[in-house]
């Protein structure tokens, strides 16, 4: 969470985050959706016939969850560039 809030106060300084925003609510919303891709690997897998193990798969996953970060502490008016 240390780490994280260094992160979110250079993006405050740099005008590229929007304020407001707490470290620690940052790292739950990550850990969220990270432990959901975990927790639930198998029953996901199980249900809808899709190989979450992939690397492909885990890759579009990753590449989604850093979307749902960044869009959510971007200011959206940079998000758009």
């Amino acid at each position: 969470v240390d780490e994280l809030q260094k992160v979110y106060r250079r993006g405050l300084a740099a005008d590229q985050f929007r304020p407001g925003l707490e470290a620690l609510e940052l790292h739950w919303l990550i850990s969220a959706l990270s432990f959901f891709n975990v927790s639930n690997r198998y029953t996901f897998s199980r249900i809808f016939n899709w190989d979450q193990n992939a690397a492909s798969n885990q890759e579009k996953l990753a590449s989604h969850v850093i979307d749902m970060v960044l869009r959510y502490v971007v200011k959206p008016e940079l998000m758009a560039e």
